[in-house]
């Protein structure tokens, strides 16, 4: 397929430079660049999105000039046809990827020049009366928007209905859209959790667990910050004795079996040093601006320091009062008396810290990192009424809502892809191919895969660009002194 349409690219820049005007000279050279450039053929033959992308944003252009060319017979049939043909390649180029909202800014600044141009009374055609200027702008609107908006909803129905088993990419999601996905492991190995209970919470972004050990915060920080020597909460990667803490509610209650629900208040207690969660008003030893996290003593759990205790569970798009639930019930744990959230990063803490990640309480409590979730109680028995896994029925989902989940996913996952390799280039390279990038590289047969494209082409199509724009800047200087040096129709021959 990434071939098929590197191939008809090459046409399809043909017939570009044909309907504009050109000459079948000009065609044949502007369709040769392509056809043999170097870095066009990597990226067409090899199982990537560029092929799709280049190949709808040529057809979005070819369509455009072809609609232009119909200015002086609006509304008929082609008129209709080469305007929504437009808006469709459109929202394929958009379909595929981000980037090619471009495509939208290059249709578009033409589109708003022509429109400018519809307004002016002085037209050679006459002028336009402003419902007439309404229609055209009724039909662009549709033709350029609305179409393409509803074929990009479109395709994400057909992702929703071919896509409806669980996989790989179901940590990116909530709880909520797992739900309506089959054989979702979360929401399959779900479990209700208790008061009393001992569980081990995970954070979601750094797969961390809230950890504790009787070693304490150094008296002294590196940059001189005092600390409280209290014990030590980090977070830790592996399973371990030190990762279990016992769910307690905040009020005393009678009996065992009490659900945990979606705002309560509660207490966790450190089973292995029998010390208790708390966070108070001492700086983090990175975040001189967030809470430090550290546990106490029962003496002062249920003294002095009771409300530091405290903590509200806020499950994300939970309902009120919804039960707290392994795996399933994404949650931010929120100090009660302060309302700071708790905490990672992926930054280790100095040896003191055995390079274990650092916990405390974020000020900013709406931030998406303050996501926990509780991976299994340990301990529980196999002969349990909650162990027993029963056949869960997938959930619905209005598809709206889905659409929006998954677009603030791939925007902030695409976002968070910033860190860099040895061989990447900068965009001031790009015109003139000063380096390429490394594609595909195997070490033990030394076979590699180099991006880099024609010189010949472009340095070629580079020099042309500059001497166009010269030109153009040259003849708009003649025009300021009186001197009409060049002939448009010569210059743009559409």
């Amino acid at each position: 397929m990434p071939a098929m349409m590197g191939s008809l690219t090459v046409s399809v820049v043909f017939w570009i430079m044909w309907e504009s005007g050109y000459s079948l000279p000009a065609c044949i050279v502007a369709a040769s660049v392509v056809l043999f450039d170097n870095a066009h053929i990597g990226q067409t033959r090899l199982i990537l999105l560029d092929a799709t992308l280049v190949f709808f944003m040529a057809l979005s252009v070819l369509c455009y000039i072809r609609f232009y060319k119909l200015r002086h017979a609006p509304f008929g049939r082609k008129w209709w046809k080469w305007l929504l043909l437009t808006g469709i390649c459109m929202s394929c180029v958009i379909s595929t990827k981000y980037v090619g909202a471009f495509t939208f800014f290059s249709i578009g600044v033409p589109v708003i020049i022509d429109l400018w141009d519809l307004l002016d009374i002085n037209r050679k055609q006459g002028p336009l009366s402003i419902p007439t200027f309404g229609k055209h702008l009724s039909a662009r609107i549709i033709g350029f928007i609305v179409v393409p908006f509803m074929m990009y909803l479109f395709w994400f129905q057909v992702h929703f209905t071919i896509l409806s088993r669980s996989g790989p990419g179901d940590d990116f999601m909530t709880p909520e859209f797992q739900a309506t996905l089959s054989d979702n492991i979360m929401t399959q190995q779900a479990v209700g959790i208790e008061y009393f209970d001992n569980i081990a919470m995970k954070h979601k972004d750094t797969k961390v667990y809230l950890h504790s050990h009787v070693d304490k915060y150094p008296l002294r920080y590196e940059d001189g910050r005092i600390s409280s020597q209290g014990q030590q909460v980090t977070g830790y990667p592996h399973n371990d004795t030190n990762n279990i803490w016992q769910i307690v509610p905040s009020k005393e209650m009678e009996g065992l079996g009490h659900p945990v629900k979606n705002g309560d208040v509660v207490r966790f207690r450190h089973l292995v040093t029998d010390s208790w969660l708390l966070t108070h008003d001492v700086a983090s030893p990175f975040f001189p601006t967030n809470q430090e996290f550290t546990t106490v003593g029962v003496e002062d759990a249920n003294g002095k320091r009771f409300n530091d205790t405290l903590f509200e569970i806020r499950i994300e798009n939970g309902k009120n009062k919804q039960q707290f639930k392994t795996m399933s019930s994404h949650f931010k744990l929120v100090h009660f008396p302060s309302k700071v959230a708790m905490w990672t990063h992926t930054t280790p803490l100095p040896d003191w810290g055995y390079k274990q990640a650092e916990i405390n309480g974020n000020k900013n409590i709406a931030q998406s990192s303050n996501i926990w979730y509780v991976e299994e109680i340990p301990g529980l028995p196999e002969d349990s009424p909650r162990a027993k896994k029963e056949e869960r029925k997938v959930k619905s989902m209005p598809f709206l809502k889905k659409y929006f989940e998954l677009q603030r996913a791939m925007f902030f996952h695409n976002n968070a892809l910033t860190s860099s390799h040895p061989y990447s280039s900068q965009p001031i390279q790009w015109p003139f191919l000063l380096r390429g990038v490394s594609f595909w590289t195997e070490n033990d047969t030394r076979q590699q895969i180099y991006f880099l494209g024609n010189p010949i082409g472009w340095w070629i199509a580079s020099s042309i660009l500059a001497v166009f724009s010269g030109i153009i800047l040259a003849d708009q200087v003649s025009i300021r002194r009186g001197v009409d040096a060049l002939d448009k129709r010569k210059l743009f021959p559409i």
